[in-house]
């Protein structure tokens, strides 16, 4: 936009596309982590627990803290609040649950 289309355009209009923006850029930046996270590497979201080098897999990667942003940015992209409320929390470990309950079973 240029700057007289800025200073004619509403400011809740510019506030409504300023988000939409960001929603935007989450969703792409989202989209990018989920394609090149699948490369099976250490990388910058991941940590590791344990000791490592050594012969005998002493050590694990965990995503957890790549997943926390993975969510987070997720829900930027949804327009949604970046913490999860307690009840959408307690809903998605159930799911997590119930999926893992599901791979036990089979």
């Amino acid at each position: 936009m240029s700057w007289e289309e800025i200073q004619r355009t509403p400011l809740p209009v510019l506030r409504r596309r300023l988000a939409a923006l960001e929603r935007s850029r989450a969703r792409a930046r989202l989209d990018y982590l989920e394609d090149h996270g699948m490369v099976n590497e250490i990388n910058t979201g991941q940590e590791i627990i344990g000791k490592i080098p050594g012969p005998d897999p002493s050590y694990k990667v965990v995503n957890t803290p790549y997943d926390r942003h993975r969510r987070k940015l997720a829900r930027v992209a949804l327009g949604l609040p970046i913490e999860e409320l307690p009840e959408e929390r307690a809903e998605r470990i159930r799911q997590e649950n119930k999926r893992f309950d599901a791979f036990l079973m089979n």
